[in-house]
């Protein structure tokens, strides 16, 4: 009789446990994602301001793998997406062209808004996908050239265009830690692949791979990402990227990079990289609950001169 009871005591905490091991998942699960993102460069002669919108829609919940922003390497859960970019620069120099001490002052403007949307939909392991992007962008530029003598020598130029470019996808996932995937890009009229693998540790650490690459196979990228659970709470995510453009006109046909992220626990983070040329990045993100969080970066890329900064703040459901 006696172990008759223990042993229903032991059922009884055990779904207990199920019960609350479930729940807690299911209140750190999410089908909708949204951002607003603000962000400005400062330019060797001149200054970028970039404003965005996004929103992301899964047809099921996605679990998240502990922090509230991670989630499986591999995504196979149908989704539509949509966002808005608003992008305003602006550069003015002024230099001495030649020898005679002719000054020429350069100035330039552009706008650019970009509406895009995007999804995919998969039908046993089959995925079909593709977006659409419609930009509207103006520009304008005026040069004045003053010479010792007096003579100003003065042009300028404005343009207004719209265009729509659409893509294409076609995948397959081999299994839940393999997919393939091949896209038509209606901008440039080529094709790209892509190909996606991750092993698993165990239910939450792992690495992953992509590798994509164009159909003259003349571009290369590969990056990797590992994730760890390396405490009751705390997390890290290690990452590295490789870049190789075999077209002549790039000047630097390759380019690396790195990055790493550290979790306090499931709402606090802190993140940096490092790239060729001296490039770096930091950057800090917190969720006050489980559904909203404010982030903020900042990066110098000495390749450029060009330092950026910027905030974020994202709601998930």
């Amino acid at each position: 009789m006696f172990s008759m009871r223990l042993s229903l005591v032991a059922a009884a905490m055990a779904a207990s446990s199920v019960f609350a091991f479930s729940a807690a998942h299911a209140e750190d699960s999410f089908q909708s994602f949204s951002s607003i993102n603000y962000q400005t460069q400062d330019q060797r002669n001149g200054n970028l301001d970039w404003f965005s919108l996004n929103s992301r829609y899964y047809f099921d919940a996605r679990t998240a793998l502990g922090p509230l922003n991670e989630f499986d390497y591999i995504n196979s859960i149908s989704n539509l997406g949509v966002s808005y970019s608003y992008m305003k620069s602006e550069y003015d120099k002024v230099l001495v062209v030649d020898q005679d001490g002719t000054i020429v002052d350069f100035e330039a403007s552009s706008k650019n808004q970009i509406i895009h949307v995007d999804g995919e939909w998969f039908i046993g392991n089959f995925l079909l996908g593709g977006g659409a992007s419609y930009i509207d962008s103006s520009s304008s530029s005026n040069f004045m050239a003053l010479s010792p003598s007096g003579v100003v020598t003065q042009s300028g130029h404005n343009s207004d265009d719209q265009d729509t470019y659409y893509r294409a996808d076609l995948g397959y996932l081999i299994t839940q830690n393999l997919i393939i995937k091949a896209s038509y890009h209606d901008i440039n009229n080529f094709l790209s692949y892509t190909v996606s693998y991750n092993f698993d540790f165990n239910d939450s650490d792992y690495i992953g791979f992509s590798y994509n690459t164009d159909e003259d196979f003349d571009t290369h990228s590969l990056s990797t990402k590992y994730f760890a659970n390396i405490s009751t709470t705390s997390y890290l995510v290690l990452g590295a990227a490789y870049w190789y453009y075999g077209s002549s006109s790039v000047l630097d046909n390759d380019y690396w990079s790195i990055y790493s992220s550290y979790y306090f626990n499931k709402f606090s983070s802190v993140s940096a990289s490092y790239g060729e040329n001296d490039n770096y990045s930091v950057s800090v993100n917190h969720y006050f609950t489980d559904n909203f969080a404010l982030g903020a970066f900042y990066s110098d890329q000495k390749d450029s001169n060009d330092e950026n900064w910027g905030v974020n703040f994202t709601a998930q459901f």
